[in-house]
């Protein structure tokens, strides 16, 4: 009688199921929510890169068409319209831009490759990446050359880099964003940077 008993108890709780669907999502919850918010993380790094590029193509034309205050300015003043229409808090502190000419007559991968592997310093106590050289605009580009523009910039992640694995060159937490336009001038008349006069 007892045997039977504890049969009828064990078939019992052998085949009772209350509490088995939370007790399986909190097993499941965590690597749910980190997929979850790792493609937002992934979807923000991208319209980052894209908003990006758009704002450095809008704000070189002065460039391409050889406008004094461009071509003769500060890097700064650039950097400040590429921020203005990236519209990103921090945007100016995070941004290094290099402008320089291209002693080629071609776009060729060779050229691109090297001016794509630039050197990083990385500053691992405040999770910091800046580009050798800092902010750089060559001046006195002329008409009909090639010139390349390089932004970098560097990207607040909102999950821990380790969780998405989006960190990259040793950060914890930063994401470096590289845009790279490359462009021909127009033919445009030589600018004297002194006055701002064309030649």
């Amino acid at each position: 009688m007892l045997s039977q008993r504890l049969e009828t108890a064990f078939a019992r709780f052998r085949h009772e199921n209350d509490g088995a669907t939370a007790i399986e999502f909190s097993i499941l919850a965590l690597p749910f929510m980190v997929l979850i918010f790792g493609i937002l993380e992934l979807a923000i790094v991208f319209f980052t890169t894209t908003s990006l590029n758009h704002s450095l193509v809008t704000n070189t034309r002065d460039i391409r068409v050889g406008a004094s205050e461009a071509i003769c300015g500060d890097i700064d003043r650039i950097k400040t319209d590429v921020c203005t229409t990236f519209n990103t808090k921090g945007c100016f502190d995070n941004l290094n831009l290099n402008i320089s000419r291209v002693n080629s007559n071609q776009f060729n991968a060779s050229v691109l490759g090297q001016f794509q592997a630039a050197s990083f310093t990385v500053n691992e106590t405040d999770d910091t990446v800046e580009a050798v050289g800092g902010n750089v605009l060559d001046t006195g580009i002329t008409g009909n050359e090639i010139v390349l523009v390089k932004a970098v910039y560097q990207h607040d992640l909102i999950l821990p880099g380790q969780l998405t694995r989006l960190a990259n060159f040793g950060l914890k937490n930063k994401r470096v964003i590289t845009v790279t336009q490359a462009m021909r001038t127009e033919p445009f008349p030589n600018v004297d940077c002194a006055t701002g006069t064309p030649t």
